[in-house]
């Protein structure tokens, strides 16, 4: 190993080092403390909502797709004139 390899590795070692040291890294209030306050209660609303907008944004990317689908099996049918020859 190069001399800056062990370098680097050192100064990100002792940089993480402080930084989980710092009082400011630790857990809030709201992660930490009271489970049943109203500010915990207030995220845990919001993360909900995020996950149910989440859900929404997937399920219509998921609909988008079965419906992609089925167009492509109406398409390819027998009889429908919009066959591989282009159907004019």
């Amino acid at each position: 190993m190069s001399m800056l390899t062990v370098t680097r590795g050192a100064v990100t070692g002792l940089s993480l080092a402080l930084c989980g040291a710092a009082p400011a890294a630790h857990a809030c209030a709201t992660c930490f403390g009271q489970s049943d306050s109203a500010l915990a209660q207030g995220m845990n609303f919001g993360i909900l909502t995020l996950l149910g907008v989440v859900a929404v944004v997937l399920s219509g990317i998921a609909g988008f797709f079965v419906y992609l689908g089925y167009r492509a099996r109406a398409l390819a049918a027998p009889g429908n004139g919009a066959g591989a020859g282009g159907g004019d």
